[in-house]
């Protein structure tokens, strides 16, 4: 009995330094009231990705995907879906070997007059974690590739071929090509 009334007020000191990982998901255990007077999710959140539903945690090397603060009676924990790494250093860039893919596999539904084999033959792809402003004069292809529909927009400006995948409000990813 002496065991279990020195274990109680031990486990309710240790319990908000708790942590773990399991099945993608950081558990953080707490005290806090709710998630708006908590500043429990303010140990996940250094930086936020531009599409502000992710944050990347530096301590951890993480990036939280998705969160919810649960919790039982004065138990309260945060659930949180992470990635390994810094998604926020890569959440614009579209690979080359994606348009790749696209110019053998893709599926066209429906799109503009344009053959983007021929435009971007002979250029050199520029491969960097950049958001490109968008452009009203656009070229636009609807497809079906690896059984997921995309849109596809594909802008000149100067020496420029910059292909954008995804709705701009919608996490999009970019590849620009240049001349050689």
């Amino acid at each position: 009995m002496k065991k279990i009334i020195i274990l109680i007020p031990i486990i309710l000191c240790i319990y908000p330094f708790l942590e773990f990982k399991k099945d993608g998901y950081l558990y953080m255990m707490s005290y806090g009231k709710d998630l708006i007077s908590s500043q429990d999710f303010e140990k996940l959140e250094d930086r936020t990705c531009y599409n502000e539903s992710y944050s990347y945690n530096k301590k951890r090397n993480i990036t939280i995907t998705s969160w919810d603060y649960e919790g039982f009676l004065f138990f309260k924990w945060i659930k949180a879906k992470y990635k390994n790494g810094n998604e926020c250093d890569k959440e614009f860039i579209l690979e080359e070997s994606y348009i790749k893919h696209f110019l053998k596999n893709a599926e066209i539904i429906e799109s503009d007059e344009i053959d983007l084999e021929s435009l971007i033959k002979d250029k050199k792809p520029i491969i960097e974690n950049k958001r490109y402003p968008w452009n009203d004069d656009y070229k636009w292809i609807s497809y079906k590739l690896d059984d997921k529909y995309e849109e596809m927009f594909i802008f000149i400006e100067e020496d420029l071929i910059i292909i954008q995948v995804g709705l701009s409000d919608e996490g999009p990813k970019y590849i620009a090509y240049e001349k050689i």
